[in-house]
């Protein structure tokens, strides 16, 4: 995960919360392994939901 061209590893919690994503912010997400096409989906779809809030 990018942001401003500081760069983590989406599997650390902590990673992610030094990031600071406010929402509208733009980051861009380096998926890579055997399932990336599947983790790509669920991805574009938990963002386009909004996170599941209301």
């Amino acid at each position: 995960m990018i942001r401003d061209g500081f760069s983590i590893n989406a599997k650390s919690i902590i990673g992610v919360m030094t990031l600071a994503a406010e929402q509208g912010c733009e980051l861009v997400l380096r998926i890579d392994g055997i399932d990336e096409s599947n983790a790509s989906d669920e991805l574009n779809e938990l963002f386009e939901s909004g996170f599941g809030e209301q």
